[in-house]
């Protein structure tokens, strides 16, 4: 009897905004006087300005940075209880991501994003602009689409075990023996969205054309039609929110499999 392992991993791209929707940016304790999301986030990046500067030489940014980087982006998690949780930075330089990590360690602890009157995780996406001689802030306050069962975790992580969990008990192995699929690893590129409203929508599916040869155009035309049924299994997502707005989110989910 032949085995089938299946794999997993889920990749996000960009959202689009549409619909409203009102979660409250986080605030220092240096913001509490501010009036509106608007001045309090305009706080925050004066706050995180003046920490870099302090941190960071600009001229050393310039210096160690590769001349087609203008812009760099810091993402950070902030939690339910408005600490800072998470950071990652796509910094080409070892040494001034370090000093970057450091400089965001030093971010004290907030009054948390607050949504439907209950704390909520949210994700800050900073993006430094050094072109100029002072470098300027740009915050953007992100909410990914919820998982079901994930509500207490808005990590990939938490939605990448649950879709794992349902594409295993799913997917209809029998595809790979009925059309005699050879002993490769075989790719399945799904794309959907989850929409403004949560729904799992615009799901299709990939295999590249150079496993043609290998596995015939019936096995892929089946393949691909199992992997968009068992992605629209998908129960409804809390919809994504970027800067109050509900957003259209797009994911990829490449399932991977090997005939054995």
């Amino acid at each position: 009897m032949k085995n089938l392992l299946l794999l997993f991993f889920v990749i996000f791209f960009s959202a689009k905004s549409q619909s409203e929707i009102l979660i409250s940016f986080p605030v220092l304790k240096q913001c509490k006087k501010t009036q509106t999301i608007e001045e309090t986030k305009q706080c925050f990046n004066s706050y995180l300005n003046a920490l870099l500067k302090e941190g960071i030489s600009y001229k050393e940014l310039k210096i160690k940075l590769p001349d087609s980087i203008k812009v760099f982006e810091i993402k950070i998690e902030v939690d339910k209880k408005g600490r800072v949780s998470f950071a990652s930075i796509n910094i080409e330089n070892l040494v001034l991501e370090k000093k970057v990590s450091n400089v965001l360690s030093k971010i004290p602890k907030m009054k948390p994003s607050i949504e439907n009157n209950k704390a909520t995780e949210v994700m800050l996406i900073m993006s430094i602009d050094f072109s100029e001689e002072e470098a300027s802030v740009l915050t953007t306050l992100y909410r990914p689409p919820v998982f079901k069962g994930c509500e207490s975790d808005f990590s990939l992580k938490c939605m990448r075990e649950k879709i794992d969990t349902l594409i295993a008990n799913n997917f209809n192995t029998e595809i790979a023996y009925k059309y005699d699929v050879p002993d490769v690893k075989i790719t399945i590129y799904v794309l959907f969205k989850v929409d403004e409203k949560g729904e799992v929508v615009r799901v299709r599916a990939l295999i590249k054309n150079g496993m043609l040869d290998k596995i015939g155009n019936q096995a892929k035309i089946a393949l691909e039609e199992e992997a968009v049924r068992v992605v629209e299994m998908l129960p409804t997502f809390k919809p994504g929110v970027v800067e109050n707005k509900f957003v259209r989110v797009p994911y990829m989910v490449p399932i991977m499999f090997k005939v054995n």
